[in-house]
């Protein structure tokens, strides 16, 4: 079984890109372009293994959407958060939520791929 990664982004060209390279990496991939359908998406199932959230999303944002995030409800294995600020401060000011990793705009396809493999390799065993 495939695992599942959500990414919510508001770039829908970055979506398709990451789409189609966590998918040729062997993901499930589904998309979300704002805070309203990230939380939409969260509250179906299956629910993803991996929700990668870019904190600056109209619609509620990546912070809306941790601020709504409930752990018994929602990922097994962890967030990967994508943001333009500093990793340290963005980390720094979340507590309670299991983030495995914060991405710093711009990087390259080949750190989240990283980033997200290891995020779903956390939850298995």
């Amino acid at each position: 079984m495939k695992p599942r990664v959500l990414i919510a982004d508001a770039d829908a060209e970055w979506l398709a890109i990451c789409q189609r390279g966590l998918g040729e990496s062997g993901f499930a991939v589904e998309t979300a372009g704002d805070g309203l359908a990230c939380l939409a998406r969260l509250e179906q199932a299956p629910r993803p293994d991996v929700l990668v959230v870019e904190l600056e999303m109209p619609w509620g944002g990546g912070d809306g959407v941790l601020a709504n995030f409930h752990p018994d409800c929602a990922l097994g294995r962890g967030v990967v958060i994508v943001t333009g600020q500093a990793p340290s401060t963005v980390l720094s000011q979340r507590t309670g939520i299991p983030v495995s990793r914060c991405l710093r705009k711009p990087f390259h396809l080949d750190a989240l791929l990283n980033l997200v493999g290891r995020a779903a390799l956390q939850g298995i065993g």
